[in-house]
């Protein structure tokens, strides 16, 4: 994969368990580290939850394998939050691989 294909500075983060001060699970990331990616915006859903807006934001993307990056885990680009929904490995010699992600916020 040609290396200026590759655009966007992206964080993969991965959940560890926690829990706060009652003992109550909680959502902690630790950072894997940061890697090149091309991030691609694909379409975006309005939903209309009882508590406010959630925007969901379906993004594509690409980086160069990476055994270490799974579903489940995130990528932080910038300021946003994406997580990774699937991911499709190419065994090619071209040694990339397709992430579909999701970004939401909270309105």
């Amino acid at each position: 994969m040609r290396a200026g294909l590759l655009h966007n500075r992206v964080m993969v983060e991965r959940e560890v368990g926690g829990s706060d001060d009652a003992g109550q699970p909680i959502h902690v990331w630790s950072e894997i580290g940061a890697r090149w990616a091309n991030v691609k915006e694909l379409s975006q859903l309005d939903r209309v939850l009882a508590n406010g807006i959630i925007l969901q934001t379906t993004h594509d993307v690409t980086m160069r394998e990476d055994r270490d990056v799974g579903a489940g885990m995130r990528l932080r680009w910038g300021s946003r939050v994406l997580e990774i929904r699937g991911i499709i490995r190419d065994d090619s010699r071209d040694g990339k691989m397709l992430l579909s992600c999701v970004e939401r916020t909270q309105a």
